[in-house]
């Protein structure tokens, strides 16, 4: 899986969970990303885990 297919993933989640926050950070939030490059992501659900 690519890395433009794994973020249709976690949008296709966040659409169905009740999320009240998500942070990105690592180098896709500073756009420095590479082949190597995973996707770092803090997630505040609405109703806790």
């Amino acid at each position: 899986m690519d890395v433009d297919q794994y973020k249709q993933s976690i949008r296709d989640f966040f659409n169905i969970e009740p999320v009240e926050a998500v942070y990105l950070y690592g180098s896709e939030a500073i756009g420095t990303p590479n082949n190597q490059s995973d996707i770092d992501i803090a997630v505040l659900f609405r109703n806790g885990i």
